[in-house]
């Protein structure tokens, strides 16, 4: 028993057979292990060799109990025989290659690390195989989810016409979205409520009345506009009475006819009002306008007021007119001399007359 009441095992050192306390073992191996070769590392003396013995007290360290070590020194002188004092020494040293701490920790931490890798890579397939068994799922959930909306009924009302577009208010389905964010021109105004160009609505009618479960409501007013709206002309020019009229298109501007004198607006058929006199400035004004649409007597009425101006200067230099003093033919009695009208008239006077014609401000003769 040593020091402090803790038990000390004793072993045989391996070299020399010494018994000694097992904490102390490599301390006395390193010892014999300096013997030199050849050399028994446990001396036989003769019986008659006297021995001398001297007692070494071991100090406690690191929590090891301080023991006493006799040491025996034979008369030769050649070697030491240590033996530890212990009455319950019993143990022996089977294995003298155990490795030393710092191999140990080595071999533990090459140990450890193999074994983290195993753990990481293990991890990894576990993680892999639960991010596709997600990824399943999820695939699996959308699948269902576009099976169930496919379904769903779609109304989509139109609500009425803002400029050049249709305001629609639609309910929500995925194959709806697709269609609207491909429409060109298409803009969201939130809360289920989108804007259609009217050149577009057409074709958007067509994409979503094919799609299953959608209905589109009718309203006849809206449509009708729409219809006038994308096949109407720029303008539409006829003749009444004293006037051309003008029907002005959809997505035109009218600041051109403001600048025909004489022109009027009329409120109540929502039309301008030109002048008889004064239609041959359509073709000029409307020459860089494409689509207007004339009617048959419009025509005619332009066209003779254009060829007249073109003689306006001609029947302005000149000093008569044979062809509206022709034309006059009725007889008229002055002073009781009858004479045809256009004779009774002076020659300057038929020639302002043949103007008047030319400008389309009197009746054609």
């Amino acid at each position: 028993m040593g020091r402090g009441g803790r038990q000390q095992n004793l072993v045989s050192c391996p070299y020399c057979g010494t018994q000694t306390f097992e904490r102390m073992l490599q301390w006395h191996m390193s010892k014999c292990a300096s013997v030199p070769t050849g050399t028994t590392s446990e001396v036989q003396t003769e019986p008659a060799a006297q021995e001398t013995s001297t007692p070494v007290v071991v100090p406690e360290v690191n929590n090891v109990p301080a023991v006493e070590i006799e040491t025996r020194d034979s008369a030769a002188g050649s070697q030491s025989v240590h033996e530890v004092k212990d009455a319950n020494a019993s143990t022996n040293v089977q294995d003298v290659s155990e490795p030393s701490l710092d191999d140990l920790e080595t071999q533990l931490l090459k140990s450890l690390e193999a074994v983290r890798q195993k753990k990481n890579e293990r991890d990894a397939e576990q993680q892999t195989r639960e991010e596709e068994r997600a990824w399943k799922e999820s695939v699996k959930r959308e699948a269902e989810r576009k099976a169930k909306e496919a379904s769903k009924p779609i109304k989509i009302e139109i609500v009425q016409t803002l400029g050049t577009s249709i305001l629609i208010r639609n309910d929500f389905r995925d194959d709806l979205l697709e269609v609207l964010k491909s429409t060109p021109g298409r803009s969201y105004r939130g809360v289920g409520e989108n804007l259609i160009p009217f050149a577009e609505w057409p074709t958007f009618k067509a994409r979503v009345s094919a799609l299953p479960n959608v209905k589109v409501l009718a309203n006849k007013e809206v449509e009708k506009y729409i219809e006038w709206f994308t096949t109407a002309p720029p303008f539409e020019v006829g003749v009444e009475a004293k006037y051309v009229t003008v029907v002005q298109g959809p997505g035109t501007s009218a600041h051109m006819l403001y600048q025909i004198p004489g022109n009027q607006w009329d409120v109540h058929k929502k039309r301008f009002l030109i002048p008889l006199g004064e239609a041959w400035r359509l073709a000029e004004t409307f020459k860089n306008v494409e689509g207007v649409v004339y009617s048959d007597d419009v025509q005619v009425l332009v066209e003779s007021q254009l060829k007249a101006r073109a003689q306006i200067d001609i029947i302005a230099k000149s000093k008569d007119s044979t062809r509206v003093r022709d034309a006059l033919t009725y007889r008229v009695t002055i002073d009781e001399e009858t004479r045809t009208f256009g004779e009774w008239l002076m020659p300057f006077q038929r020639v302002g007359v043949e103007f008047l014609d030319a400008l389309g401000a009197c009746e054609s003769v």
